[in-house]
């Protein structure tokens, strides 16, 4: 099974933001609490998602009990609405202008087309259609290669994400139980509602987080007078791994090396012991130099 492609529509939240995905409702929800969640494994053997899950599950998948599958064993399961599936797809942006931005938004004013890694937790659905499968949870991890010309799926060269993978699974299970105690909130109101506790905090970032414009301390420090730290990716996974509740990393979803037109650079500061998830902020890559946290985030950061 190829990776199935998603067009995205609108793309102002993570989570079941996305294009022919049905969302979870309160009662899908608490039918997932029950399931077994299926872990599909991806036909390359060599992908970043395959070689990080047998370490990161046991560490970190609490919320359901799981268990690793085949692509050939999804295609036959699928179709059982009490189990749940955790699996990467393909999300592909394109041009589009909706209402969720304001009318001189220029996010969405090129035509170019971004395909992404996205990891999919659904339920299965009788009728064994993806799209009509209840998502419970949708997150982008990177950037994959642009689109080749005879439109073949590129896994070579793969963003590697596994070291923050263990709090990418932890952010989308603090998402589910939060969302069954607040079934009337979105997850906008999430992000707003703990952005104040990042300044008790410590920000982690990898070099590779940051834009030119804050590639230091010091370039950081004229705006933000809190606590960070430049880490390596092998710090960032030691503290998901050990639990430290005084630490925040950073998911950033850029272009990296790939050469794309005025791509997107997502960022979501998470917790590394909770997955509690505190600021999202998107902004367009015009040049290499701002794929990154830029200083104008630690300075919503401040004023929050």
């Amino acid at each position: 099974m190829k990776k199935t492609l998603f067009i995205i529509i609108v793309l102002g939240l993570y989570f079941s933001a996305w294009a022919q995905t049905k969302t979870a409702s309160k009662e899908d929800i608490q039918r997932f609490k029950s399931s077994t969640t299926y872990v599909v494994l991806e036909e390359n053997p060599f992908s970043v998602f395959n070689a990080s899950i047998v370490t990161s599950l046991p560490l970190f998948w609490k919320i359901t009990p799981y268990k690793i599958i085949t692509t050939q064993e999804f295609e036959k399961s699928r179709t059982d609405p009490t189990k749940s599936f955790l699996y990467i797809s393909y999300a592909e942006i394109t041009k589009t202008k909706t209402t969720l931005f304001s009318a001189n938004t220029n996010l969405f004013d090129n035509v170019d087309q971004f395909r992404y890694n996205l990891l999919n937790l659904v339920l299965g659905d009788r009728s064994g259609n993806l799209n009509k499968m209840p998502d419970l949870a949708s997150l982008p991890l990177s950037y994959v290669a642009p689109l080749s010309k005879n439109d073949e799926d590129d896994d070579e060269d793969e963003v590697d994400y596994s070291y923050k993978l263990g709090g990418i699974f932890q952010l989308m299970q603090f998402y589910i139980n939060w969302a069954t105690d607040n079934p009337n909130k979105t997850f906008d109101q999430l992000m707003n509602l703990y952005t104040p506790e990042v300044k008790t905090l410590e920000i982690w970032v990898t070099k590779e987080d940051l834009a030119q414009e804050s590639s230091s301390l010091e370039k950081i420090a004229k705006v933000y007078p809190y606590k960070v730290k430049i880490a390596t990716t092998e710090q960032i996974e030691k503290a998901i791994a050990e639990g430290n509740n005084n630490v925040i990393f950073i998911h950033k979803i850029g272009p990296e090396e790939y050469k794309l037109k005025d791509p997107i650079c997502f960022l979501t500061l998470i917790n590394c012991a909770t997955g509690k998830p505190y600021y999202f902020s998107y902004h367009k890559v015009k040049d290499k130099s701002l794929d990154g946290m830029l200083i104008s985030d630690f300075k919503k950061l401040v004023k929050q």
